[in-house]
């Protein structure tokens, strides 16, 4: 018995663990076996994706998961972040109220370098792939229409 470490994304269809039951020779006898392949989100990688904050004004946004975060100029609620002085400040803003929302900071924590956000998704597999980007405006460059770079790790062991 031993377990063998497989670092390759796995299909999203396989989200629950596989069994197969192998039969053949091992050492010139007949051995049965049982093959398991399981995802681990823990040992994955985790998908990320970037805005960066370019002359944002108010009533620009940007859509994370589906929920939009929008720009204005001062008495910020709920999902608004304040327009700060710099480009910075408005994606710190920004990041603080991503990382407030009860919604999405189930998917993704938000940092910030200079006027740029990173979001990596909470979840370390495919999934975190499927969580959306959009902006409105156009004062926003997005690394693209989703996160990317999630990856599952797979566990196969074989059991004789």
């Amino acid at each position: 018995e031993g377990d063998l470490n497989i670092g390759t994304s796995l299909p999203q269809e396989l989200v629950s663990k596989v069994r197969v039951k192998l039969e053949g020779y091992a050492s010139g006898r007949y051995a049965g076996g049982l093959l398991s392949v399981s995802r681990n989100e823990t040992s994955g990688v985790a998908a990320t994706g970037t805005a960066l904050f370019t002359a944002v004004v108010a009533t620009d946004h940007l859509d994370v998961a589906g929920v939009a975060f929008t720009c204005v100029n001062s008495g910020a609620t709920g999902n608004q972040f304040n327009k700060g002085l710099t480009e910075a400040a408005s994606a710190t803003n920004c990041a603080a109220v991503i990382n407030a929302n009860t919604t999405v900071n189930k998917y993704v924590t938000a940092t910030v370098n200079s006027a740029t956000i990173t979001l990596t998704a909470t979840h370390k597999a495919y999934l975190g792939n499927l969580v959306t980007l959009a902006e409105t405006g156009g004062h926003m460059t997005l690394s693209g229409a989703a996160l990317t770079g999630g990856v599952d790790i797979a566990y196969v062991s074989y059991t004789i």
